[in-house]
């Protein structure tokens, strides 16, 4: 929660205050507060802070999940959309996973990065164009996703393909991403994008 106030000096009007509250996910909320905390330290003359949580829990994005079968990873993703408050995700979501090289947002030296891969939380129409190197396999190729109650039509997933020199030694790494939709109107601005290694070649 964010507190507007106005200066001292304002008179009666500096009584009133105007407070913005976001919804936010659990790594971005540890991350505030962990600067939080450090500046706090800095105020009163401490010399450092020292974190008290968890490196894998101060990271942004978080880890995808590694279900069973892909149709169950895939409802996992489309019921997180559907599930979610709102049309679009929190101000801290990352818009810009479609005009930025993999290697820019993800450690390829990860093992995770081949098994459970990435998770971005996209505003679709807040992410501007694919500006990068991301090859969009054709649409014919995207996969339906179907509830597992009714075995209608809920979402789809849409594939991109890259290619990415990581060094300077040209060693090459191949990326897929799947980006995750839904058909609700009010959910259609909403994405889970999920960057994955395909291979690693020295």
């Amino acid at each position: 929660m964010e507190e507007y106030t106005l200066p001292k000096d304002w008179g009666k009007e500096e009584c009133y205050v105007f407070t913005k509250v976001t919804c936010m996910f659990q790594a971005e909320l540890n991350i505030l507060l962990d600067k939080h905390f450090s500046r706090l330290c800095v105020s009163r003359g401490t010399k450092s802070w020292k974190s008290t949580i968890p490196k894998e829990q101060l990271s942004l994005p978080v880890y995808g999940v590694a279900l069973a079968s892909v149709e169950r990873q895939d409802r996992y993703y489309a019921d997180t959309i559907m599930k979610s408050w709102g049309p679009k995700w929190p101000t801290y979501a990352t818009n810009g996973v479609y005009s930025k090289f993999p290697s820019d947002l993800v450690n390829f030296k990860d093992p995770k990065s081949s098994t459970n891969g990435y998770c971005f939380y996209v505003n679709k129409f807040d992410a501007g164009g694919e500006t990068c190197e991301w090859l969009m396999t054709p649409q014919d190729e995207d996969r339906m996703i179907y509830s597992k109650v009714t075995g209608k039509i809920v979402g789809k997933v849409r594939t991109f393909t890259c290619l990415e020199s990581v060094s300077r030694e040209e060693e090459m790494v191949s990326w897929v991403m799947e980006e995750y939709s839904v058909l609700m109107n009010m959910k259609k601005g909403k994405v889970i994008c999920v960057i994955k290694q395909g291979r690693y070649n020295r």
